[in-house]
């Protein structure tokens, strides 16, 4: 459906198992995936390997239940070995004025915790990484030496 409509980059790949999808078995790197329509070229949020598991830290829930020393690890390391890391926010991991309206109890906790630590664990990471725009990820990207995949080669949780 997106490059039937014109869209070429896509970063919605979550590459790791979670309650409401996720594709487990998706690279955590760049690639391109050929559909019917047309090549998507993929920027999956970004995931790091503990203990074996994959866990993605780099965005919404994920990032505001990340410890502040472990983020400054995964970005340090990522910086020294000139790896990007693809971060995604939405307004109410941020600010906590956003209307969380009809939530159970459970979902609110979700859409919570760890918010009054957001703002300043940005605020630090501001001030050690170099952030930049999905254009500028792209722009840095080798397209030619990315691994290509089938839809039917990704694999669910």
């Amino acid at each position: 459906i997106l490059c039937r409509n014109g869209i070429r980059f896509d970063s919605s790949i979550f590459p790791a198992p979670r309650a409401h999808g996720g594709l487990a078995g998706a690279p955590a790197i760049p690639f391109i995936l050929e559909t019917s329509s047309g090549e998507l070229y993929e920027l999956p949020i970004s995931r790091t390997s503990i203990l074996g598991r994959n866990y993605v830290f780099s965005g919404g829930g994920y990032f505001r239940i990340t410890p502040a020393r472990l983020l400054n690890h995964i970005f340090k390391k990522a910086a020294a070995q000139d790896e990007h890391i693809m971060t995604y926010f939405h307004p109410r991991d941020i600010f906590d004025d956003q209307p969380i309206p009809g939530l159970s109890r459970l979902r609110r906790f979700k859409a919570t915790v760890g918010l009054a630590r957001t703002f300043a664990k940005l605020e630090h990471l501001f001030d050690m990484a170099t952030f930049g725009t999905v254009s500028d990820y792209v722009a840095a990207q080798d397209w030619s030496t990315v691994r290509k995949l089938k839809v039917s080669e990704l694999s669910a949780n």
